[in-house]
C-alpha cells in the first residue's frame, strides 16, 4: 500500500516540523524530495490543526448552523439503527442540495441497511454494508462483462475474451457476516486486477487492434457497453464500495484536510460520507491572494459554506452575503468566553477582530458593515489569566475570620485540614445556592415584569452558569473561572448578548437598567468566592493545606 508523504506522521507542514517531514520523506523518496502541495496532495496546513474545527456546539461563521465535527462522527460510529440514521439525517438535512443526487442515494441506501440490521452500530454496519453493496455492484458488472465477451466472440477477439475472464474473477462474492479485521485484511491484501477506469482503457486499447470496417458497428457497441460499469459517480453500490474500502484500507487519497489515518476506520468513511458537513478552516483573505494559513486568518465554516466563497474577496462576499456578518458575531460570541473557554485563547479572538477589521475597511461605510464593525469592536475581553484580586477590606477580613475558626489553635494538624475541606465544601454550597436563590426571584418577575421576554432571556443566560461551572470542576478549571479577566469577560459577553436580543431598542434601552441586570446575573466578587480562591491554590497534593500559603493570600488580597 502506498505512503502518503502529506500524511506522514501527522506532522504540521509548515512549522518547525517542516523538517523532520522532510527528512522522513527523504527516507522512502530519496533525499531529493521538495514538499508542496501540488506533488505531494493537498496542503495540510490549511487548518488541519485548527482546534474550533473540532469543538462541538460552534456555530459555522457563515451559516450559523451546527458543524459535524470529529467528536460528532465519534459518536455516529456508536449508535445503532434509527438512532444512527437520524444523526445522519440532522447534517445531511441542513443543506441537501450540498450533495450530489448519487450520494444522496448512497446515503439512503445505507439508512435502509441500518435500520435493517439495529443491533449493529455505526462501525459494525460497514462490512455488511460493503459486502451488500458490492454483491449488488457484481451483479451488475457481471450482466456487462457478460454481453462484453458476447461482441468479443462476434469479432472474434480471443484476447479480449481472456482478459474479461481474467477480470470476472476478481469479483469474489463475500460472505455478509465478515468480520472487520477479516474485510480489512482482503481490502489491503487482495491482488486487484484493474478498477473500472482500467478495465475501459484496456477494453478500448485491445478492441483497437480489431477495428476493421466490417465489425465498426460491435466495437462501439462494445465501447458503450463497457462504459456502462457502476461508477462511485454514478452508482450508489459503487460509491458505499468505493468509500467504505478506502476507509479501511487507510487509503491516502482520503482528503486528508479534514481526516487523519490515524483516525478510526470508521471515522474516516463518515468522515467522507458526510464531508459537506464537516468543519473546515475558511480563510478571511483568500489563500490564492496571499492570505496566510495559520488561524489569526481563520474562521470555522462548513466546507460546503467555504466551497460556496471560493476565492472571492471577504469585503465583496459580506456586501452581496449579509446575514454572514451577523452569523461571524454568533460564532464569536460562542467560542470566548464560554464553557469553551479553555479551547482557544483570547489571542485567537483579538487577531481574528483586527483580521475582520482589515479586510472590511474598503466598505466600512456600506450601513451594514458599520454596525457590524461596531458591534465587533464593542467586544472587550481579556487575556487568560488566573489572578484573583480581593480589593475589598470587608471581604478579606471575612474571609480571616472563616478561616482563623476552622483552624483554631485546639485542633490537631489533621483536623485542621478536614476543618478547611468542610470550609471549602460549605464556601461552594452558599454560593451555588445564592445564585438558585436569585433564579427563583428572576423566575417569580415573569408574569409581572414589562419585559419579560428579555428577564426570561437573562434567566437562560444565569441559569447556564449555575452550578455547572462550580460543581465537579478540577482545579485549573476552577483557577481559570476564579479569576478576575473570566469574571469581566462574562460581563462583557452578557453585555453583548443583551445588545443583540434587544436588536434596535438597545440603544433606547436604559443604561442604567442594562447595568443592574448584568449586575445581578454575573458573578460578583463575594467573601465565598475569595475563599475557595484561596483554599483551592493553598492545599498540597498529599490533602493537607500549605499554612503559609494560605497566610500570604490573606495578607496580600491576591490569589493566582
Amino acid at each position: 500500500m502506498k505512503i502518503s508523504p502529506v500524511i506522514l506522521n501527522n506532522y504540521y507542514v509548515g512549522n518547525s516540523a517542516y523538517s523532520n517531514t522532510c527528512s522522513s520523506l527523504n527516507a522512502i523518496v530519496g533525499s531529493n524530495c521538495h514538499y508542496d502541495k501540488y506533488n505531494a496532495g493537498l496542503d495540510i496546513n490549511f487548518g488541519y490543526y485548527f482546534k474550533l474545527k473540532q469543538i462541538k456546539g460552534v456555530p459555522c461563521a457563515y451559516c450559523g448552523k451546527p458543524m459535524l465535527t470529529r467528536g460528532d462522527i465519534k459518536k455516529i460510529t456508536t449508535l445503532r439503527g434509527v438512532e444512527l440514521v437520524n444523526e445522519i439525517e440532522k447534517f445531511v438535512s441542513q443543506n441537501p442540495s450540498a450533495f450530489s443526487s448519487n450520494t444522496k442515494e448512497a446515503i439512503k441506501s445505507f439508512e435502509l441497511l441500518a435500520m435493517s440490521f439495529p443491533q449493529k452500530n455505526g462501525k459494525e454496519i460497514l462490512p455488511i454494508a460493503y459486502t451488500v453493496s458490492r454483491t449488488r455492484m457484481i451483479h451488475k458488472q457481471l450482466d456487462i462483462y457478460n454481453k462484453v465477451l458476447e461482441y468479443a466472440s462476434e469479432i472474434g477477439c480471443q484476447e479480449l475474451t481472456d482478459y474479461i475472464n481474467k477480470v470476472k474473477e476478481q469479483d469474489v462474492i463475500l460472505k455478509p457476516d465478515i468480520s472487520m479485521e477479516d474485510l480489512s485484511n482482503f481490502l489491503i491484501n487482495k491482488i486487484q486486477v484493474e478498477y473500472r477506469k482500467g478495465v475501459i482503457s484496456n477494453v478500448v486499447h485491445i478492441v483497437g487492434k480489431f477495428s476493421k470496417k466490417e465489425n465498426i458497428d460491435s466495437i462501439t457497441n462494445l465501447i458503450s457497453i463497457i462504459s456502462r460499469l457502476p461508477s462511485s459517480k454514478t452508482d450508489p453500490d459503487a460509491y458505499l464500495v468505493k468509500y467504505i474500502s478506502k476507509a479501511l484500507r487507510k487509503d491516502p487519497k482520503i482528503d486528508n484536510q479534514f481526516v487523519s489515518m490515524a483516525d478510526d476506520e470508521a471515522i474516516l468513511f463518515y468522515s467522507t460520507l458526510l464531508l459537506p458537513c464537516l468543519s473546515s478552516a475558511e480563510h478571511v483573505k483568500p489563500y490564492s491572494d496571499n492570505g496566510k494559513s495559520n488561524p489569526s486568518n481563520y474562521l470555522a465554516t462548513h466546507v460546503w459554506c467555504n466551497s460556496k466563497r471560493e476565492s472571492t474577496k471577504f469585503s465583496k462576499f459580506v456586501t452581496e452575503n449579509p446575514v454572514v456578518l451577523r452569523n461571524i458575531l454568533k460564532y464569536l460570541r460562542y467560542i470566548y468566553p464560554s464553557n469553551n473557554q479553555k479551547t482557544y485563547p483570547v489571542k485567537y479572538f483579538n487577531d481574528i477582530r483586527a483580521n475582520l477589521n482589515t479586510e472590511l475597511d474598503c466598505v466600512k461605510d456600506n450601513q451594514v458593515v458599520a454596525s457590524f464593525l461596531n458591534e465587533l469592536n464593542s467586544l472587550h475581553l481579556k487575556p487568560h489569566s488566573t489572578i484573583y484580586t480581593a480589593t475589598d477590606k470587608n471581604t478579606i477580613a471575612s474571609v480571616v475570620e472563616l478561616v482563623n475558626s476552622a483552624i483554631a489553635s485546639d485542633l490537631g494538624h489533621h483536623n485542621r485540614d478536614a476543618a478547611l475541606d468542610n470550609l471549602y465544601e460549605q464556601c461552594i454550597n452558599s454560593y451555588v445556592n445564592s445564585r438558585r436563590e436569585k433564579i427563583a426571584k428572576l423566575i417569580k418577575k415573569l408574569d409581572n415584569d414589562a419585559d419579560s421576554s428579555l428577564i426570561f432571556f437573562v434567566y437562560k443566560q444565569m441559569e447556564s452558569l449555575t452550578p455547572s461551572l462550580f460543581i465537579d470542576k478540577s482545579k485549573n478549571e476552577l483557577n481559570d473561572i476564579l479569576s478576575d479577566n473570566f469574571i469581566y469577560n462574562q460581563k462583557q459577553l452578557l453585555q453583548d448578548s443583551i445588545r443583540t436580543f434587544l436588536g434596535d431598542e438597545f440603544e433606547n434601552f436604559n443604561q442604567d437598567r442594562l447595568m443592574g441586570i448584568i449586575k445581578k446575573v454575573c458573578f460578583k466578587k463575594t467573601p465565598e468566592l475569595f475563599c475557595i480562591k484561596v483554599l483551592l491554590n493553598s492545599k498540597n497534593n498529599d490533602g493537607s493545606y500549605d499554612f503559609s500559603k494560605i497566610s500570604k493570600y490573606l495578607s496580600s488580597g491576591i490569589v493566582q
